[in-house]
């Protein structure tokens, strides 16, 4: 099959520049190889596909009839020999994912664990930072996929929505009186604020003149101050399910949310272990 796809190239390539010599230049090889593979289809197939004139050639009739059904299976050699070359990288290739500790421990180990058990031999890396780290790294190329709380605006990159949390107030136990079911921003500035990183952005104007005692970009850790009685804190609401921290948890009286979003290059120039990590997020 293989030397037949070479007299196909072969004689593609001849009757697109009507030249041996070019269509040789072309494919690599020597003109008198590619008037070998031409002659020797012209024997097999019993036809003349080419008329010679010294310089040039050009298609009998003959060889434009059965030039497009040579091209397909030209066409269809190089679609089958792309497909396998991407399942190769799929099978063998590396993902690097950027992404807050917080949203690592809850959101991507499910989609991670089905991806790995599908893929064994796909090298995965996870890198812990920030959301603005997450996007720096992305826009220089150092990973694959960040997970970023805006959207990029970098030239072949893109931005799909993957979560949207509220964020709420956390506090240590019997804190707040037990019939407030909301709380104004105002309120946390009277009192010791432990300052979530990621999330304070999204009220910086609100909480400029907050008491700010400890910052830090790992959820589990204020909740862990927050029930020592160290201070308040706005967290997302996801980020507080499933923990064994004794504290309350109330809404802000203006309603707050955090989106997330999955970052990536776009469709043509991410990696193949990339574009198969997407599906399982989808």
């Amino acid at each position: 099959m293989e030397t037949n796809l070479h007299k196909f190239q072969a004689f593609t390539s001849a009757a697109y520049h009507s030249s041996f010599t070019v269509a040789a230049e072309e494919l690599g090889c020597t003109q008198s190889s590619i008037s070998r593979m031409v002659a020797s289809l012209e024997k097999e197939w019993d036809v003349r596909l080419f008329n010679r004139h010294g310089g040039y050639v050009s298609l009998t009739p003959e060889g434009k009839t059965l030039l497009p059904v040579a091209e397909e299976v030209c066409q269809a050699y190089s679609k089958l020999s792309n497909q396998v070359n991407r399942v190769s990288a799929i099978e063998m290739g590396n993902l690097v994912i950027a992404a807050p500790s917080s949203f690592l421990s809850r959101a991507l180990p499910g989609y991670l664990k089905k991806y790995m058990t599908d893929h064994p031999n796909i090298k995965v890396e996870v890198i812990e930072c920030t959301y603005g780290e997450a996007l720096r790294l992305i826009s220089k190329g150092k990973v694959d996929i960040s997970f970023t709380m805006t959207r990029t605006t970098e030239q072949g990159f893109t931005s799909t929505l993957f979560d949207h949390d509220e964020v709420i107030v956390v506090s240590q136990k019997g804190h707040y009186e037990k019939n407030l079911e909301t709380i104004p921003v105002k309120r946390l500035i009277e009192e010791p604020f432990i300052v979530d990183i990621e999330t304070a952005p999204l009220l910086q104007k609100q909480l400029k003149n907050a008491r700010m005692t400890f910052a830090s970009s790992d959820s589990f850790t204020i909740m862990s101050m927050v029930e020592s009685g160290l201070g308040v804190s706005l967290l997302p609401l996801e980020a507080t399910k499933g923990t064994n921290f004794d504290i309350d948890v109330h809404h802000l009286e203006t309603p707050v949310h955090r989106n997330v979003f999955i970052t990536h290059r776009v469709k043509g120039e991410m990696s193949c272990t990339t574009e198969e990590f997407l599906k399982y997020l989808s």
